[in-house]
């Protein structure tokens, strides 16, 4: 990601282009968590077009839906883990990461193809394991043609949602969405930590739920499902 903002600074990076990174020794997770990247992984930024700005507060749903399509077209089922997460049952694949400056939007994909971090180095908090795909049966996928392959699925959604297909897409998603109907903590920032059953995404974006004080909608959480905590 970097590297993407230095391009950009350079008129290097057009819209839709994209930097793919070997490894990594100084990557970053979440909250600017430094995270080591071995080679064989999916580590890859691409550069938003401005129409993407008009999708900002989906954007990340958007991302993972794409991601979602196009490694479903290699064989590879994954769920979106709201609101930026790509899982396979309980145990955490991939993540999308977006950054913004001066009105660009650079959107970083982390994908475990042949490794994943040991579990000292993550969030002591973190209620999902990693894992990779190779250990899963998926070890036949290269980072460089992979990557390609979800640029262009990235690309050709973005390039027909607009603003009017977001709830039929939000809708659409809920078959992918991890951990809906089940019950999950919810850390939203605002309120102690409680439990929550997923019922699905609001029209633009939000998760919502169904608590002991009804149905609300949350914009920014942490989730985890109740199942990973007992």
């Amino acid at each position: 990601m970097k590297l993407a903002w230095c391009f950009h600074r350079k008129n290097l990076l057009p819209e839709w282009g994209s930097v793919l990174a070997e490894s990594q020794w100084a990557g970053k997770g979440q909250l600017g968590r430094q995270w080591h990247s071995p080679a064989g992984n999916i580590y890859g930024t691409m550069r938003l077009p401005s129409s993407a700005l008009l999708e900002e507060d989906c954007l990340p749903l958007l991302v993972g839906y794409a991601l979602v399509t196009a490694l479903g077209a290699k064989g590879v089922t994954v769920k979106l883990k709201w609101p930026n997460d790509l899982v396979m049952g309980n145990k955490k694949v991939g993540g999308i990461l977006i950054e913004e400056k001066g009105g660009v939007r650079m959107v970083g994909v982390g994908i475990n193809l042949t490794s994943s971090p040991p579990e000292e180095k993550l969030r002591s908090d973190n209620a999902l394991a990693a894992a990779c795909l190779k250990d899963v049966g998926h070890g036949d996928l290269s980072p460089l043609p992979l990557w390609r392959h979800l640029v262009t699925t990235i690309r050709d959604i973005l390039n027909t949602v607009t603003a009017s297909d977001l709830p039929a897409l939000m809708a659409r998603l809920h078959s992918h969405l991890a951990f809906a109907g089940d019950k999950v903590r919810v850390e939203d920032y605002a309120n102690p930590p409680y439990e929550a059953k997923i019922l699905g995404l609001s029209s633009n974006g939000g998760l919502k739920l169904l608590t002991r004080s009804g149905t609300t909608v949350v914009r920014s959480a942490s989730i985890y499902p109740i199942v990973c905590l007992t």
